[in-house]
């Protein structure tokens, strides 16, 4: 899986439990995180080795697949408008904010190791758009049935991916 996502080969899978799936990049940044209690033959100290350094075959890889998917994700959102449907909005809306997180912390050499706590994670990187928490949280709490709340907050998400996509550039 190391050599993979080194060339840029990373795939993502729904799981439970993992609202946006399981990435498999997961597992480089489970090596490279990790603290073993125990390795006599050295290869969790030759796995920590190959991920020392953010790859940039996974770099480049990552920033193609969840840039365009973040993307997608909002402009389906905006099918949600004209049918009031909050459900949809919000499923697409989550995808991108979880695309987004992916790229951001790319732009920033840290490998994801899990979403939760990610968002508020990216709000203290270097590189990431100002006061993102709050803003995907505002965006969020204008989720509604009515029309003009749904656009505002597509509208919301869509500057914060066009400004993750200045980051990435």
């Amino acid at each position: 899986m190391i050599d993979d996502c080194r060339q840029g080969r990373i795939g993502i899978h729904y799981q439970p439990g993992h609202p946006h799936g399981f990435c498999t990049s997961i597992y480089m940044g489970e090596a490279a995180y990790c603290r073993p209690l125990w390795d006599p033959d050295g290869l969790v100290a030759e796995m920590k080795t190959r991920t020392a350094q953010y790859p940039d075959g996974l770099r480049q890889a990552t920033i193609a697949k969840f840039l365009w998917e973040a993307d997608f994700s909002v402009a389906n959102a905006k099918k949600a408008i004209g049918r009031n449907d909050v459900s949809y909005a919000a499923g697409h809306l989550f995808r991108t904010v979880s695309c987004m997180v992916q790229v951001l912390f790319v732009c920033n050499g840290v490998y994801l190791l899990n979403e939760k706590g990610a968002v508020a994670q990216c709000d203290r990187f270097p590189k990431a758009p100002i006061d993102f928490e709050s803003r995907i949280r505002e965006g969020f709490a204008c989720l509604s049935a009515d029309r003009s709340d749904l656009s505002k907050a597509i509208g919301l998400f869509e500057t914060l991916v066009r400004e993750t996509k200045k980051i990435a550039s």
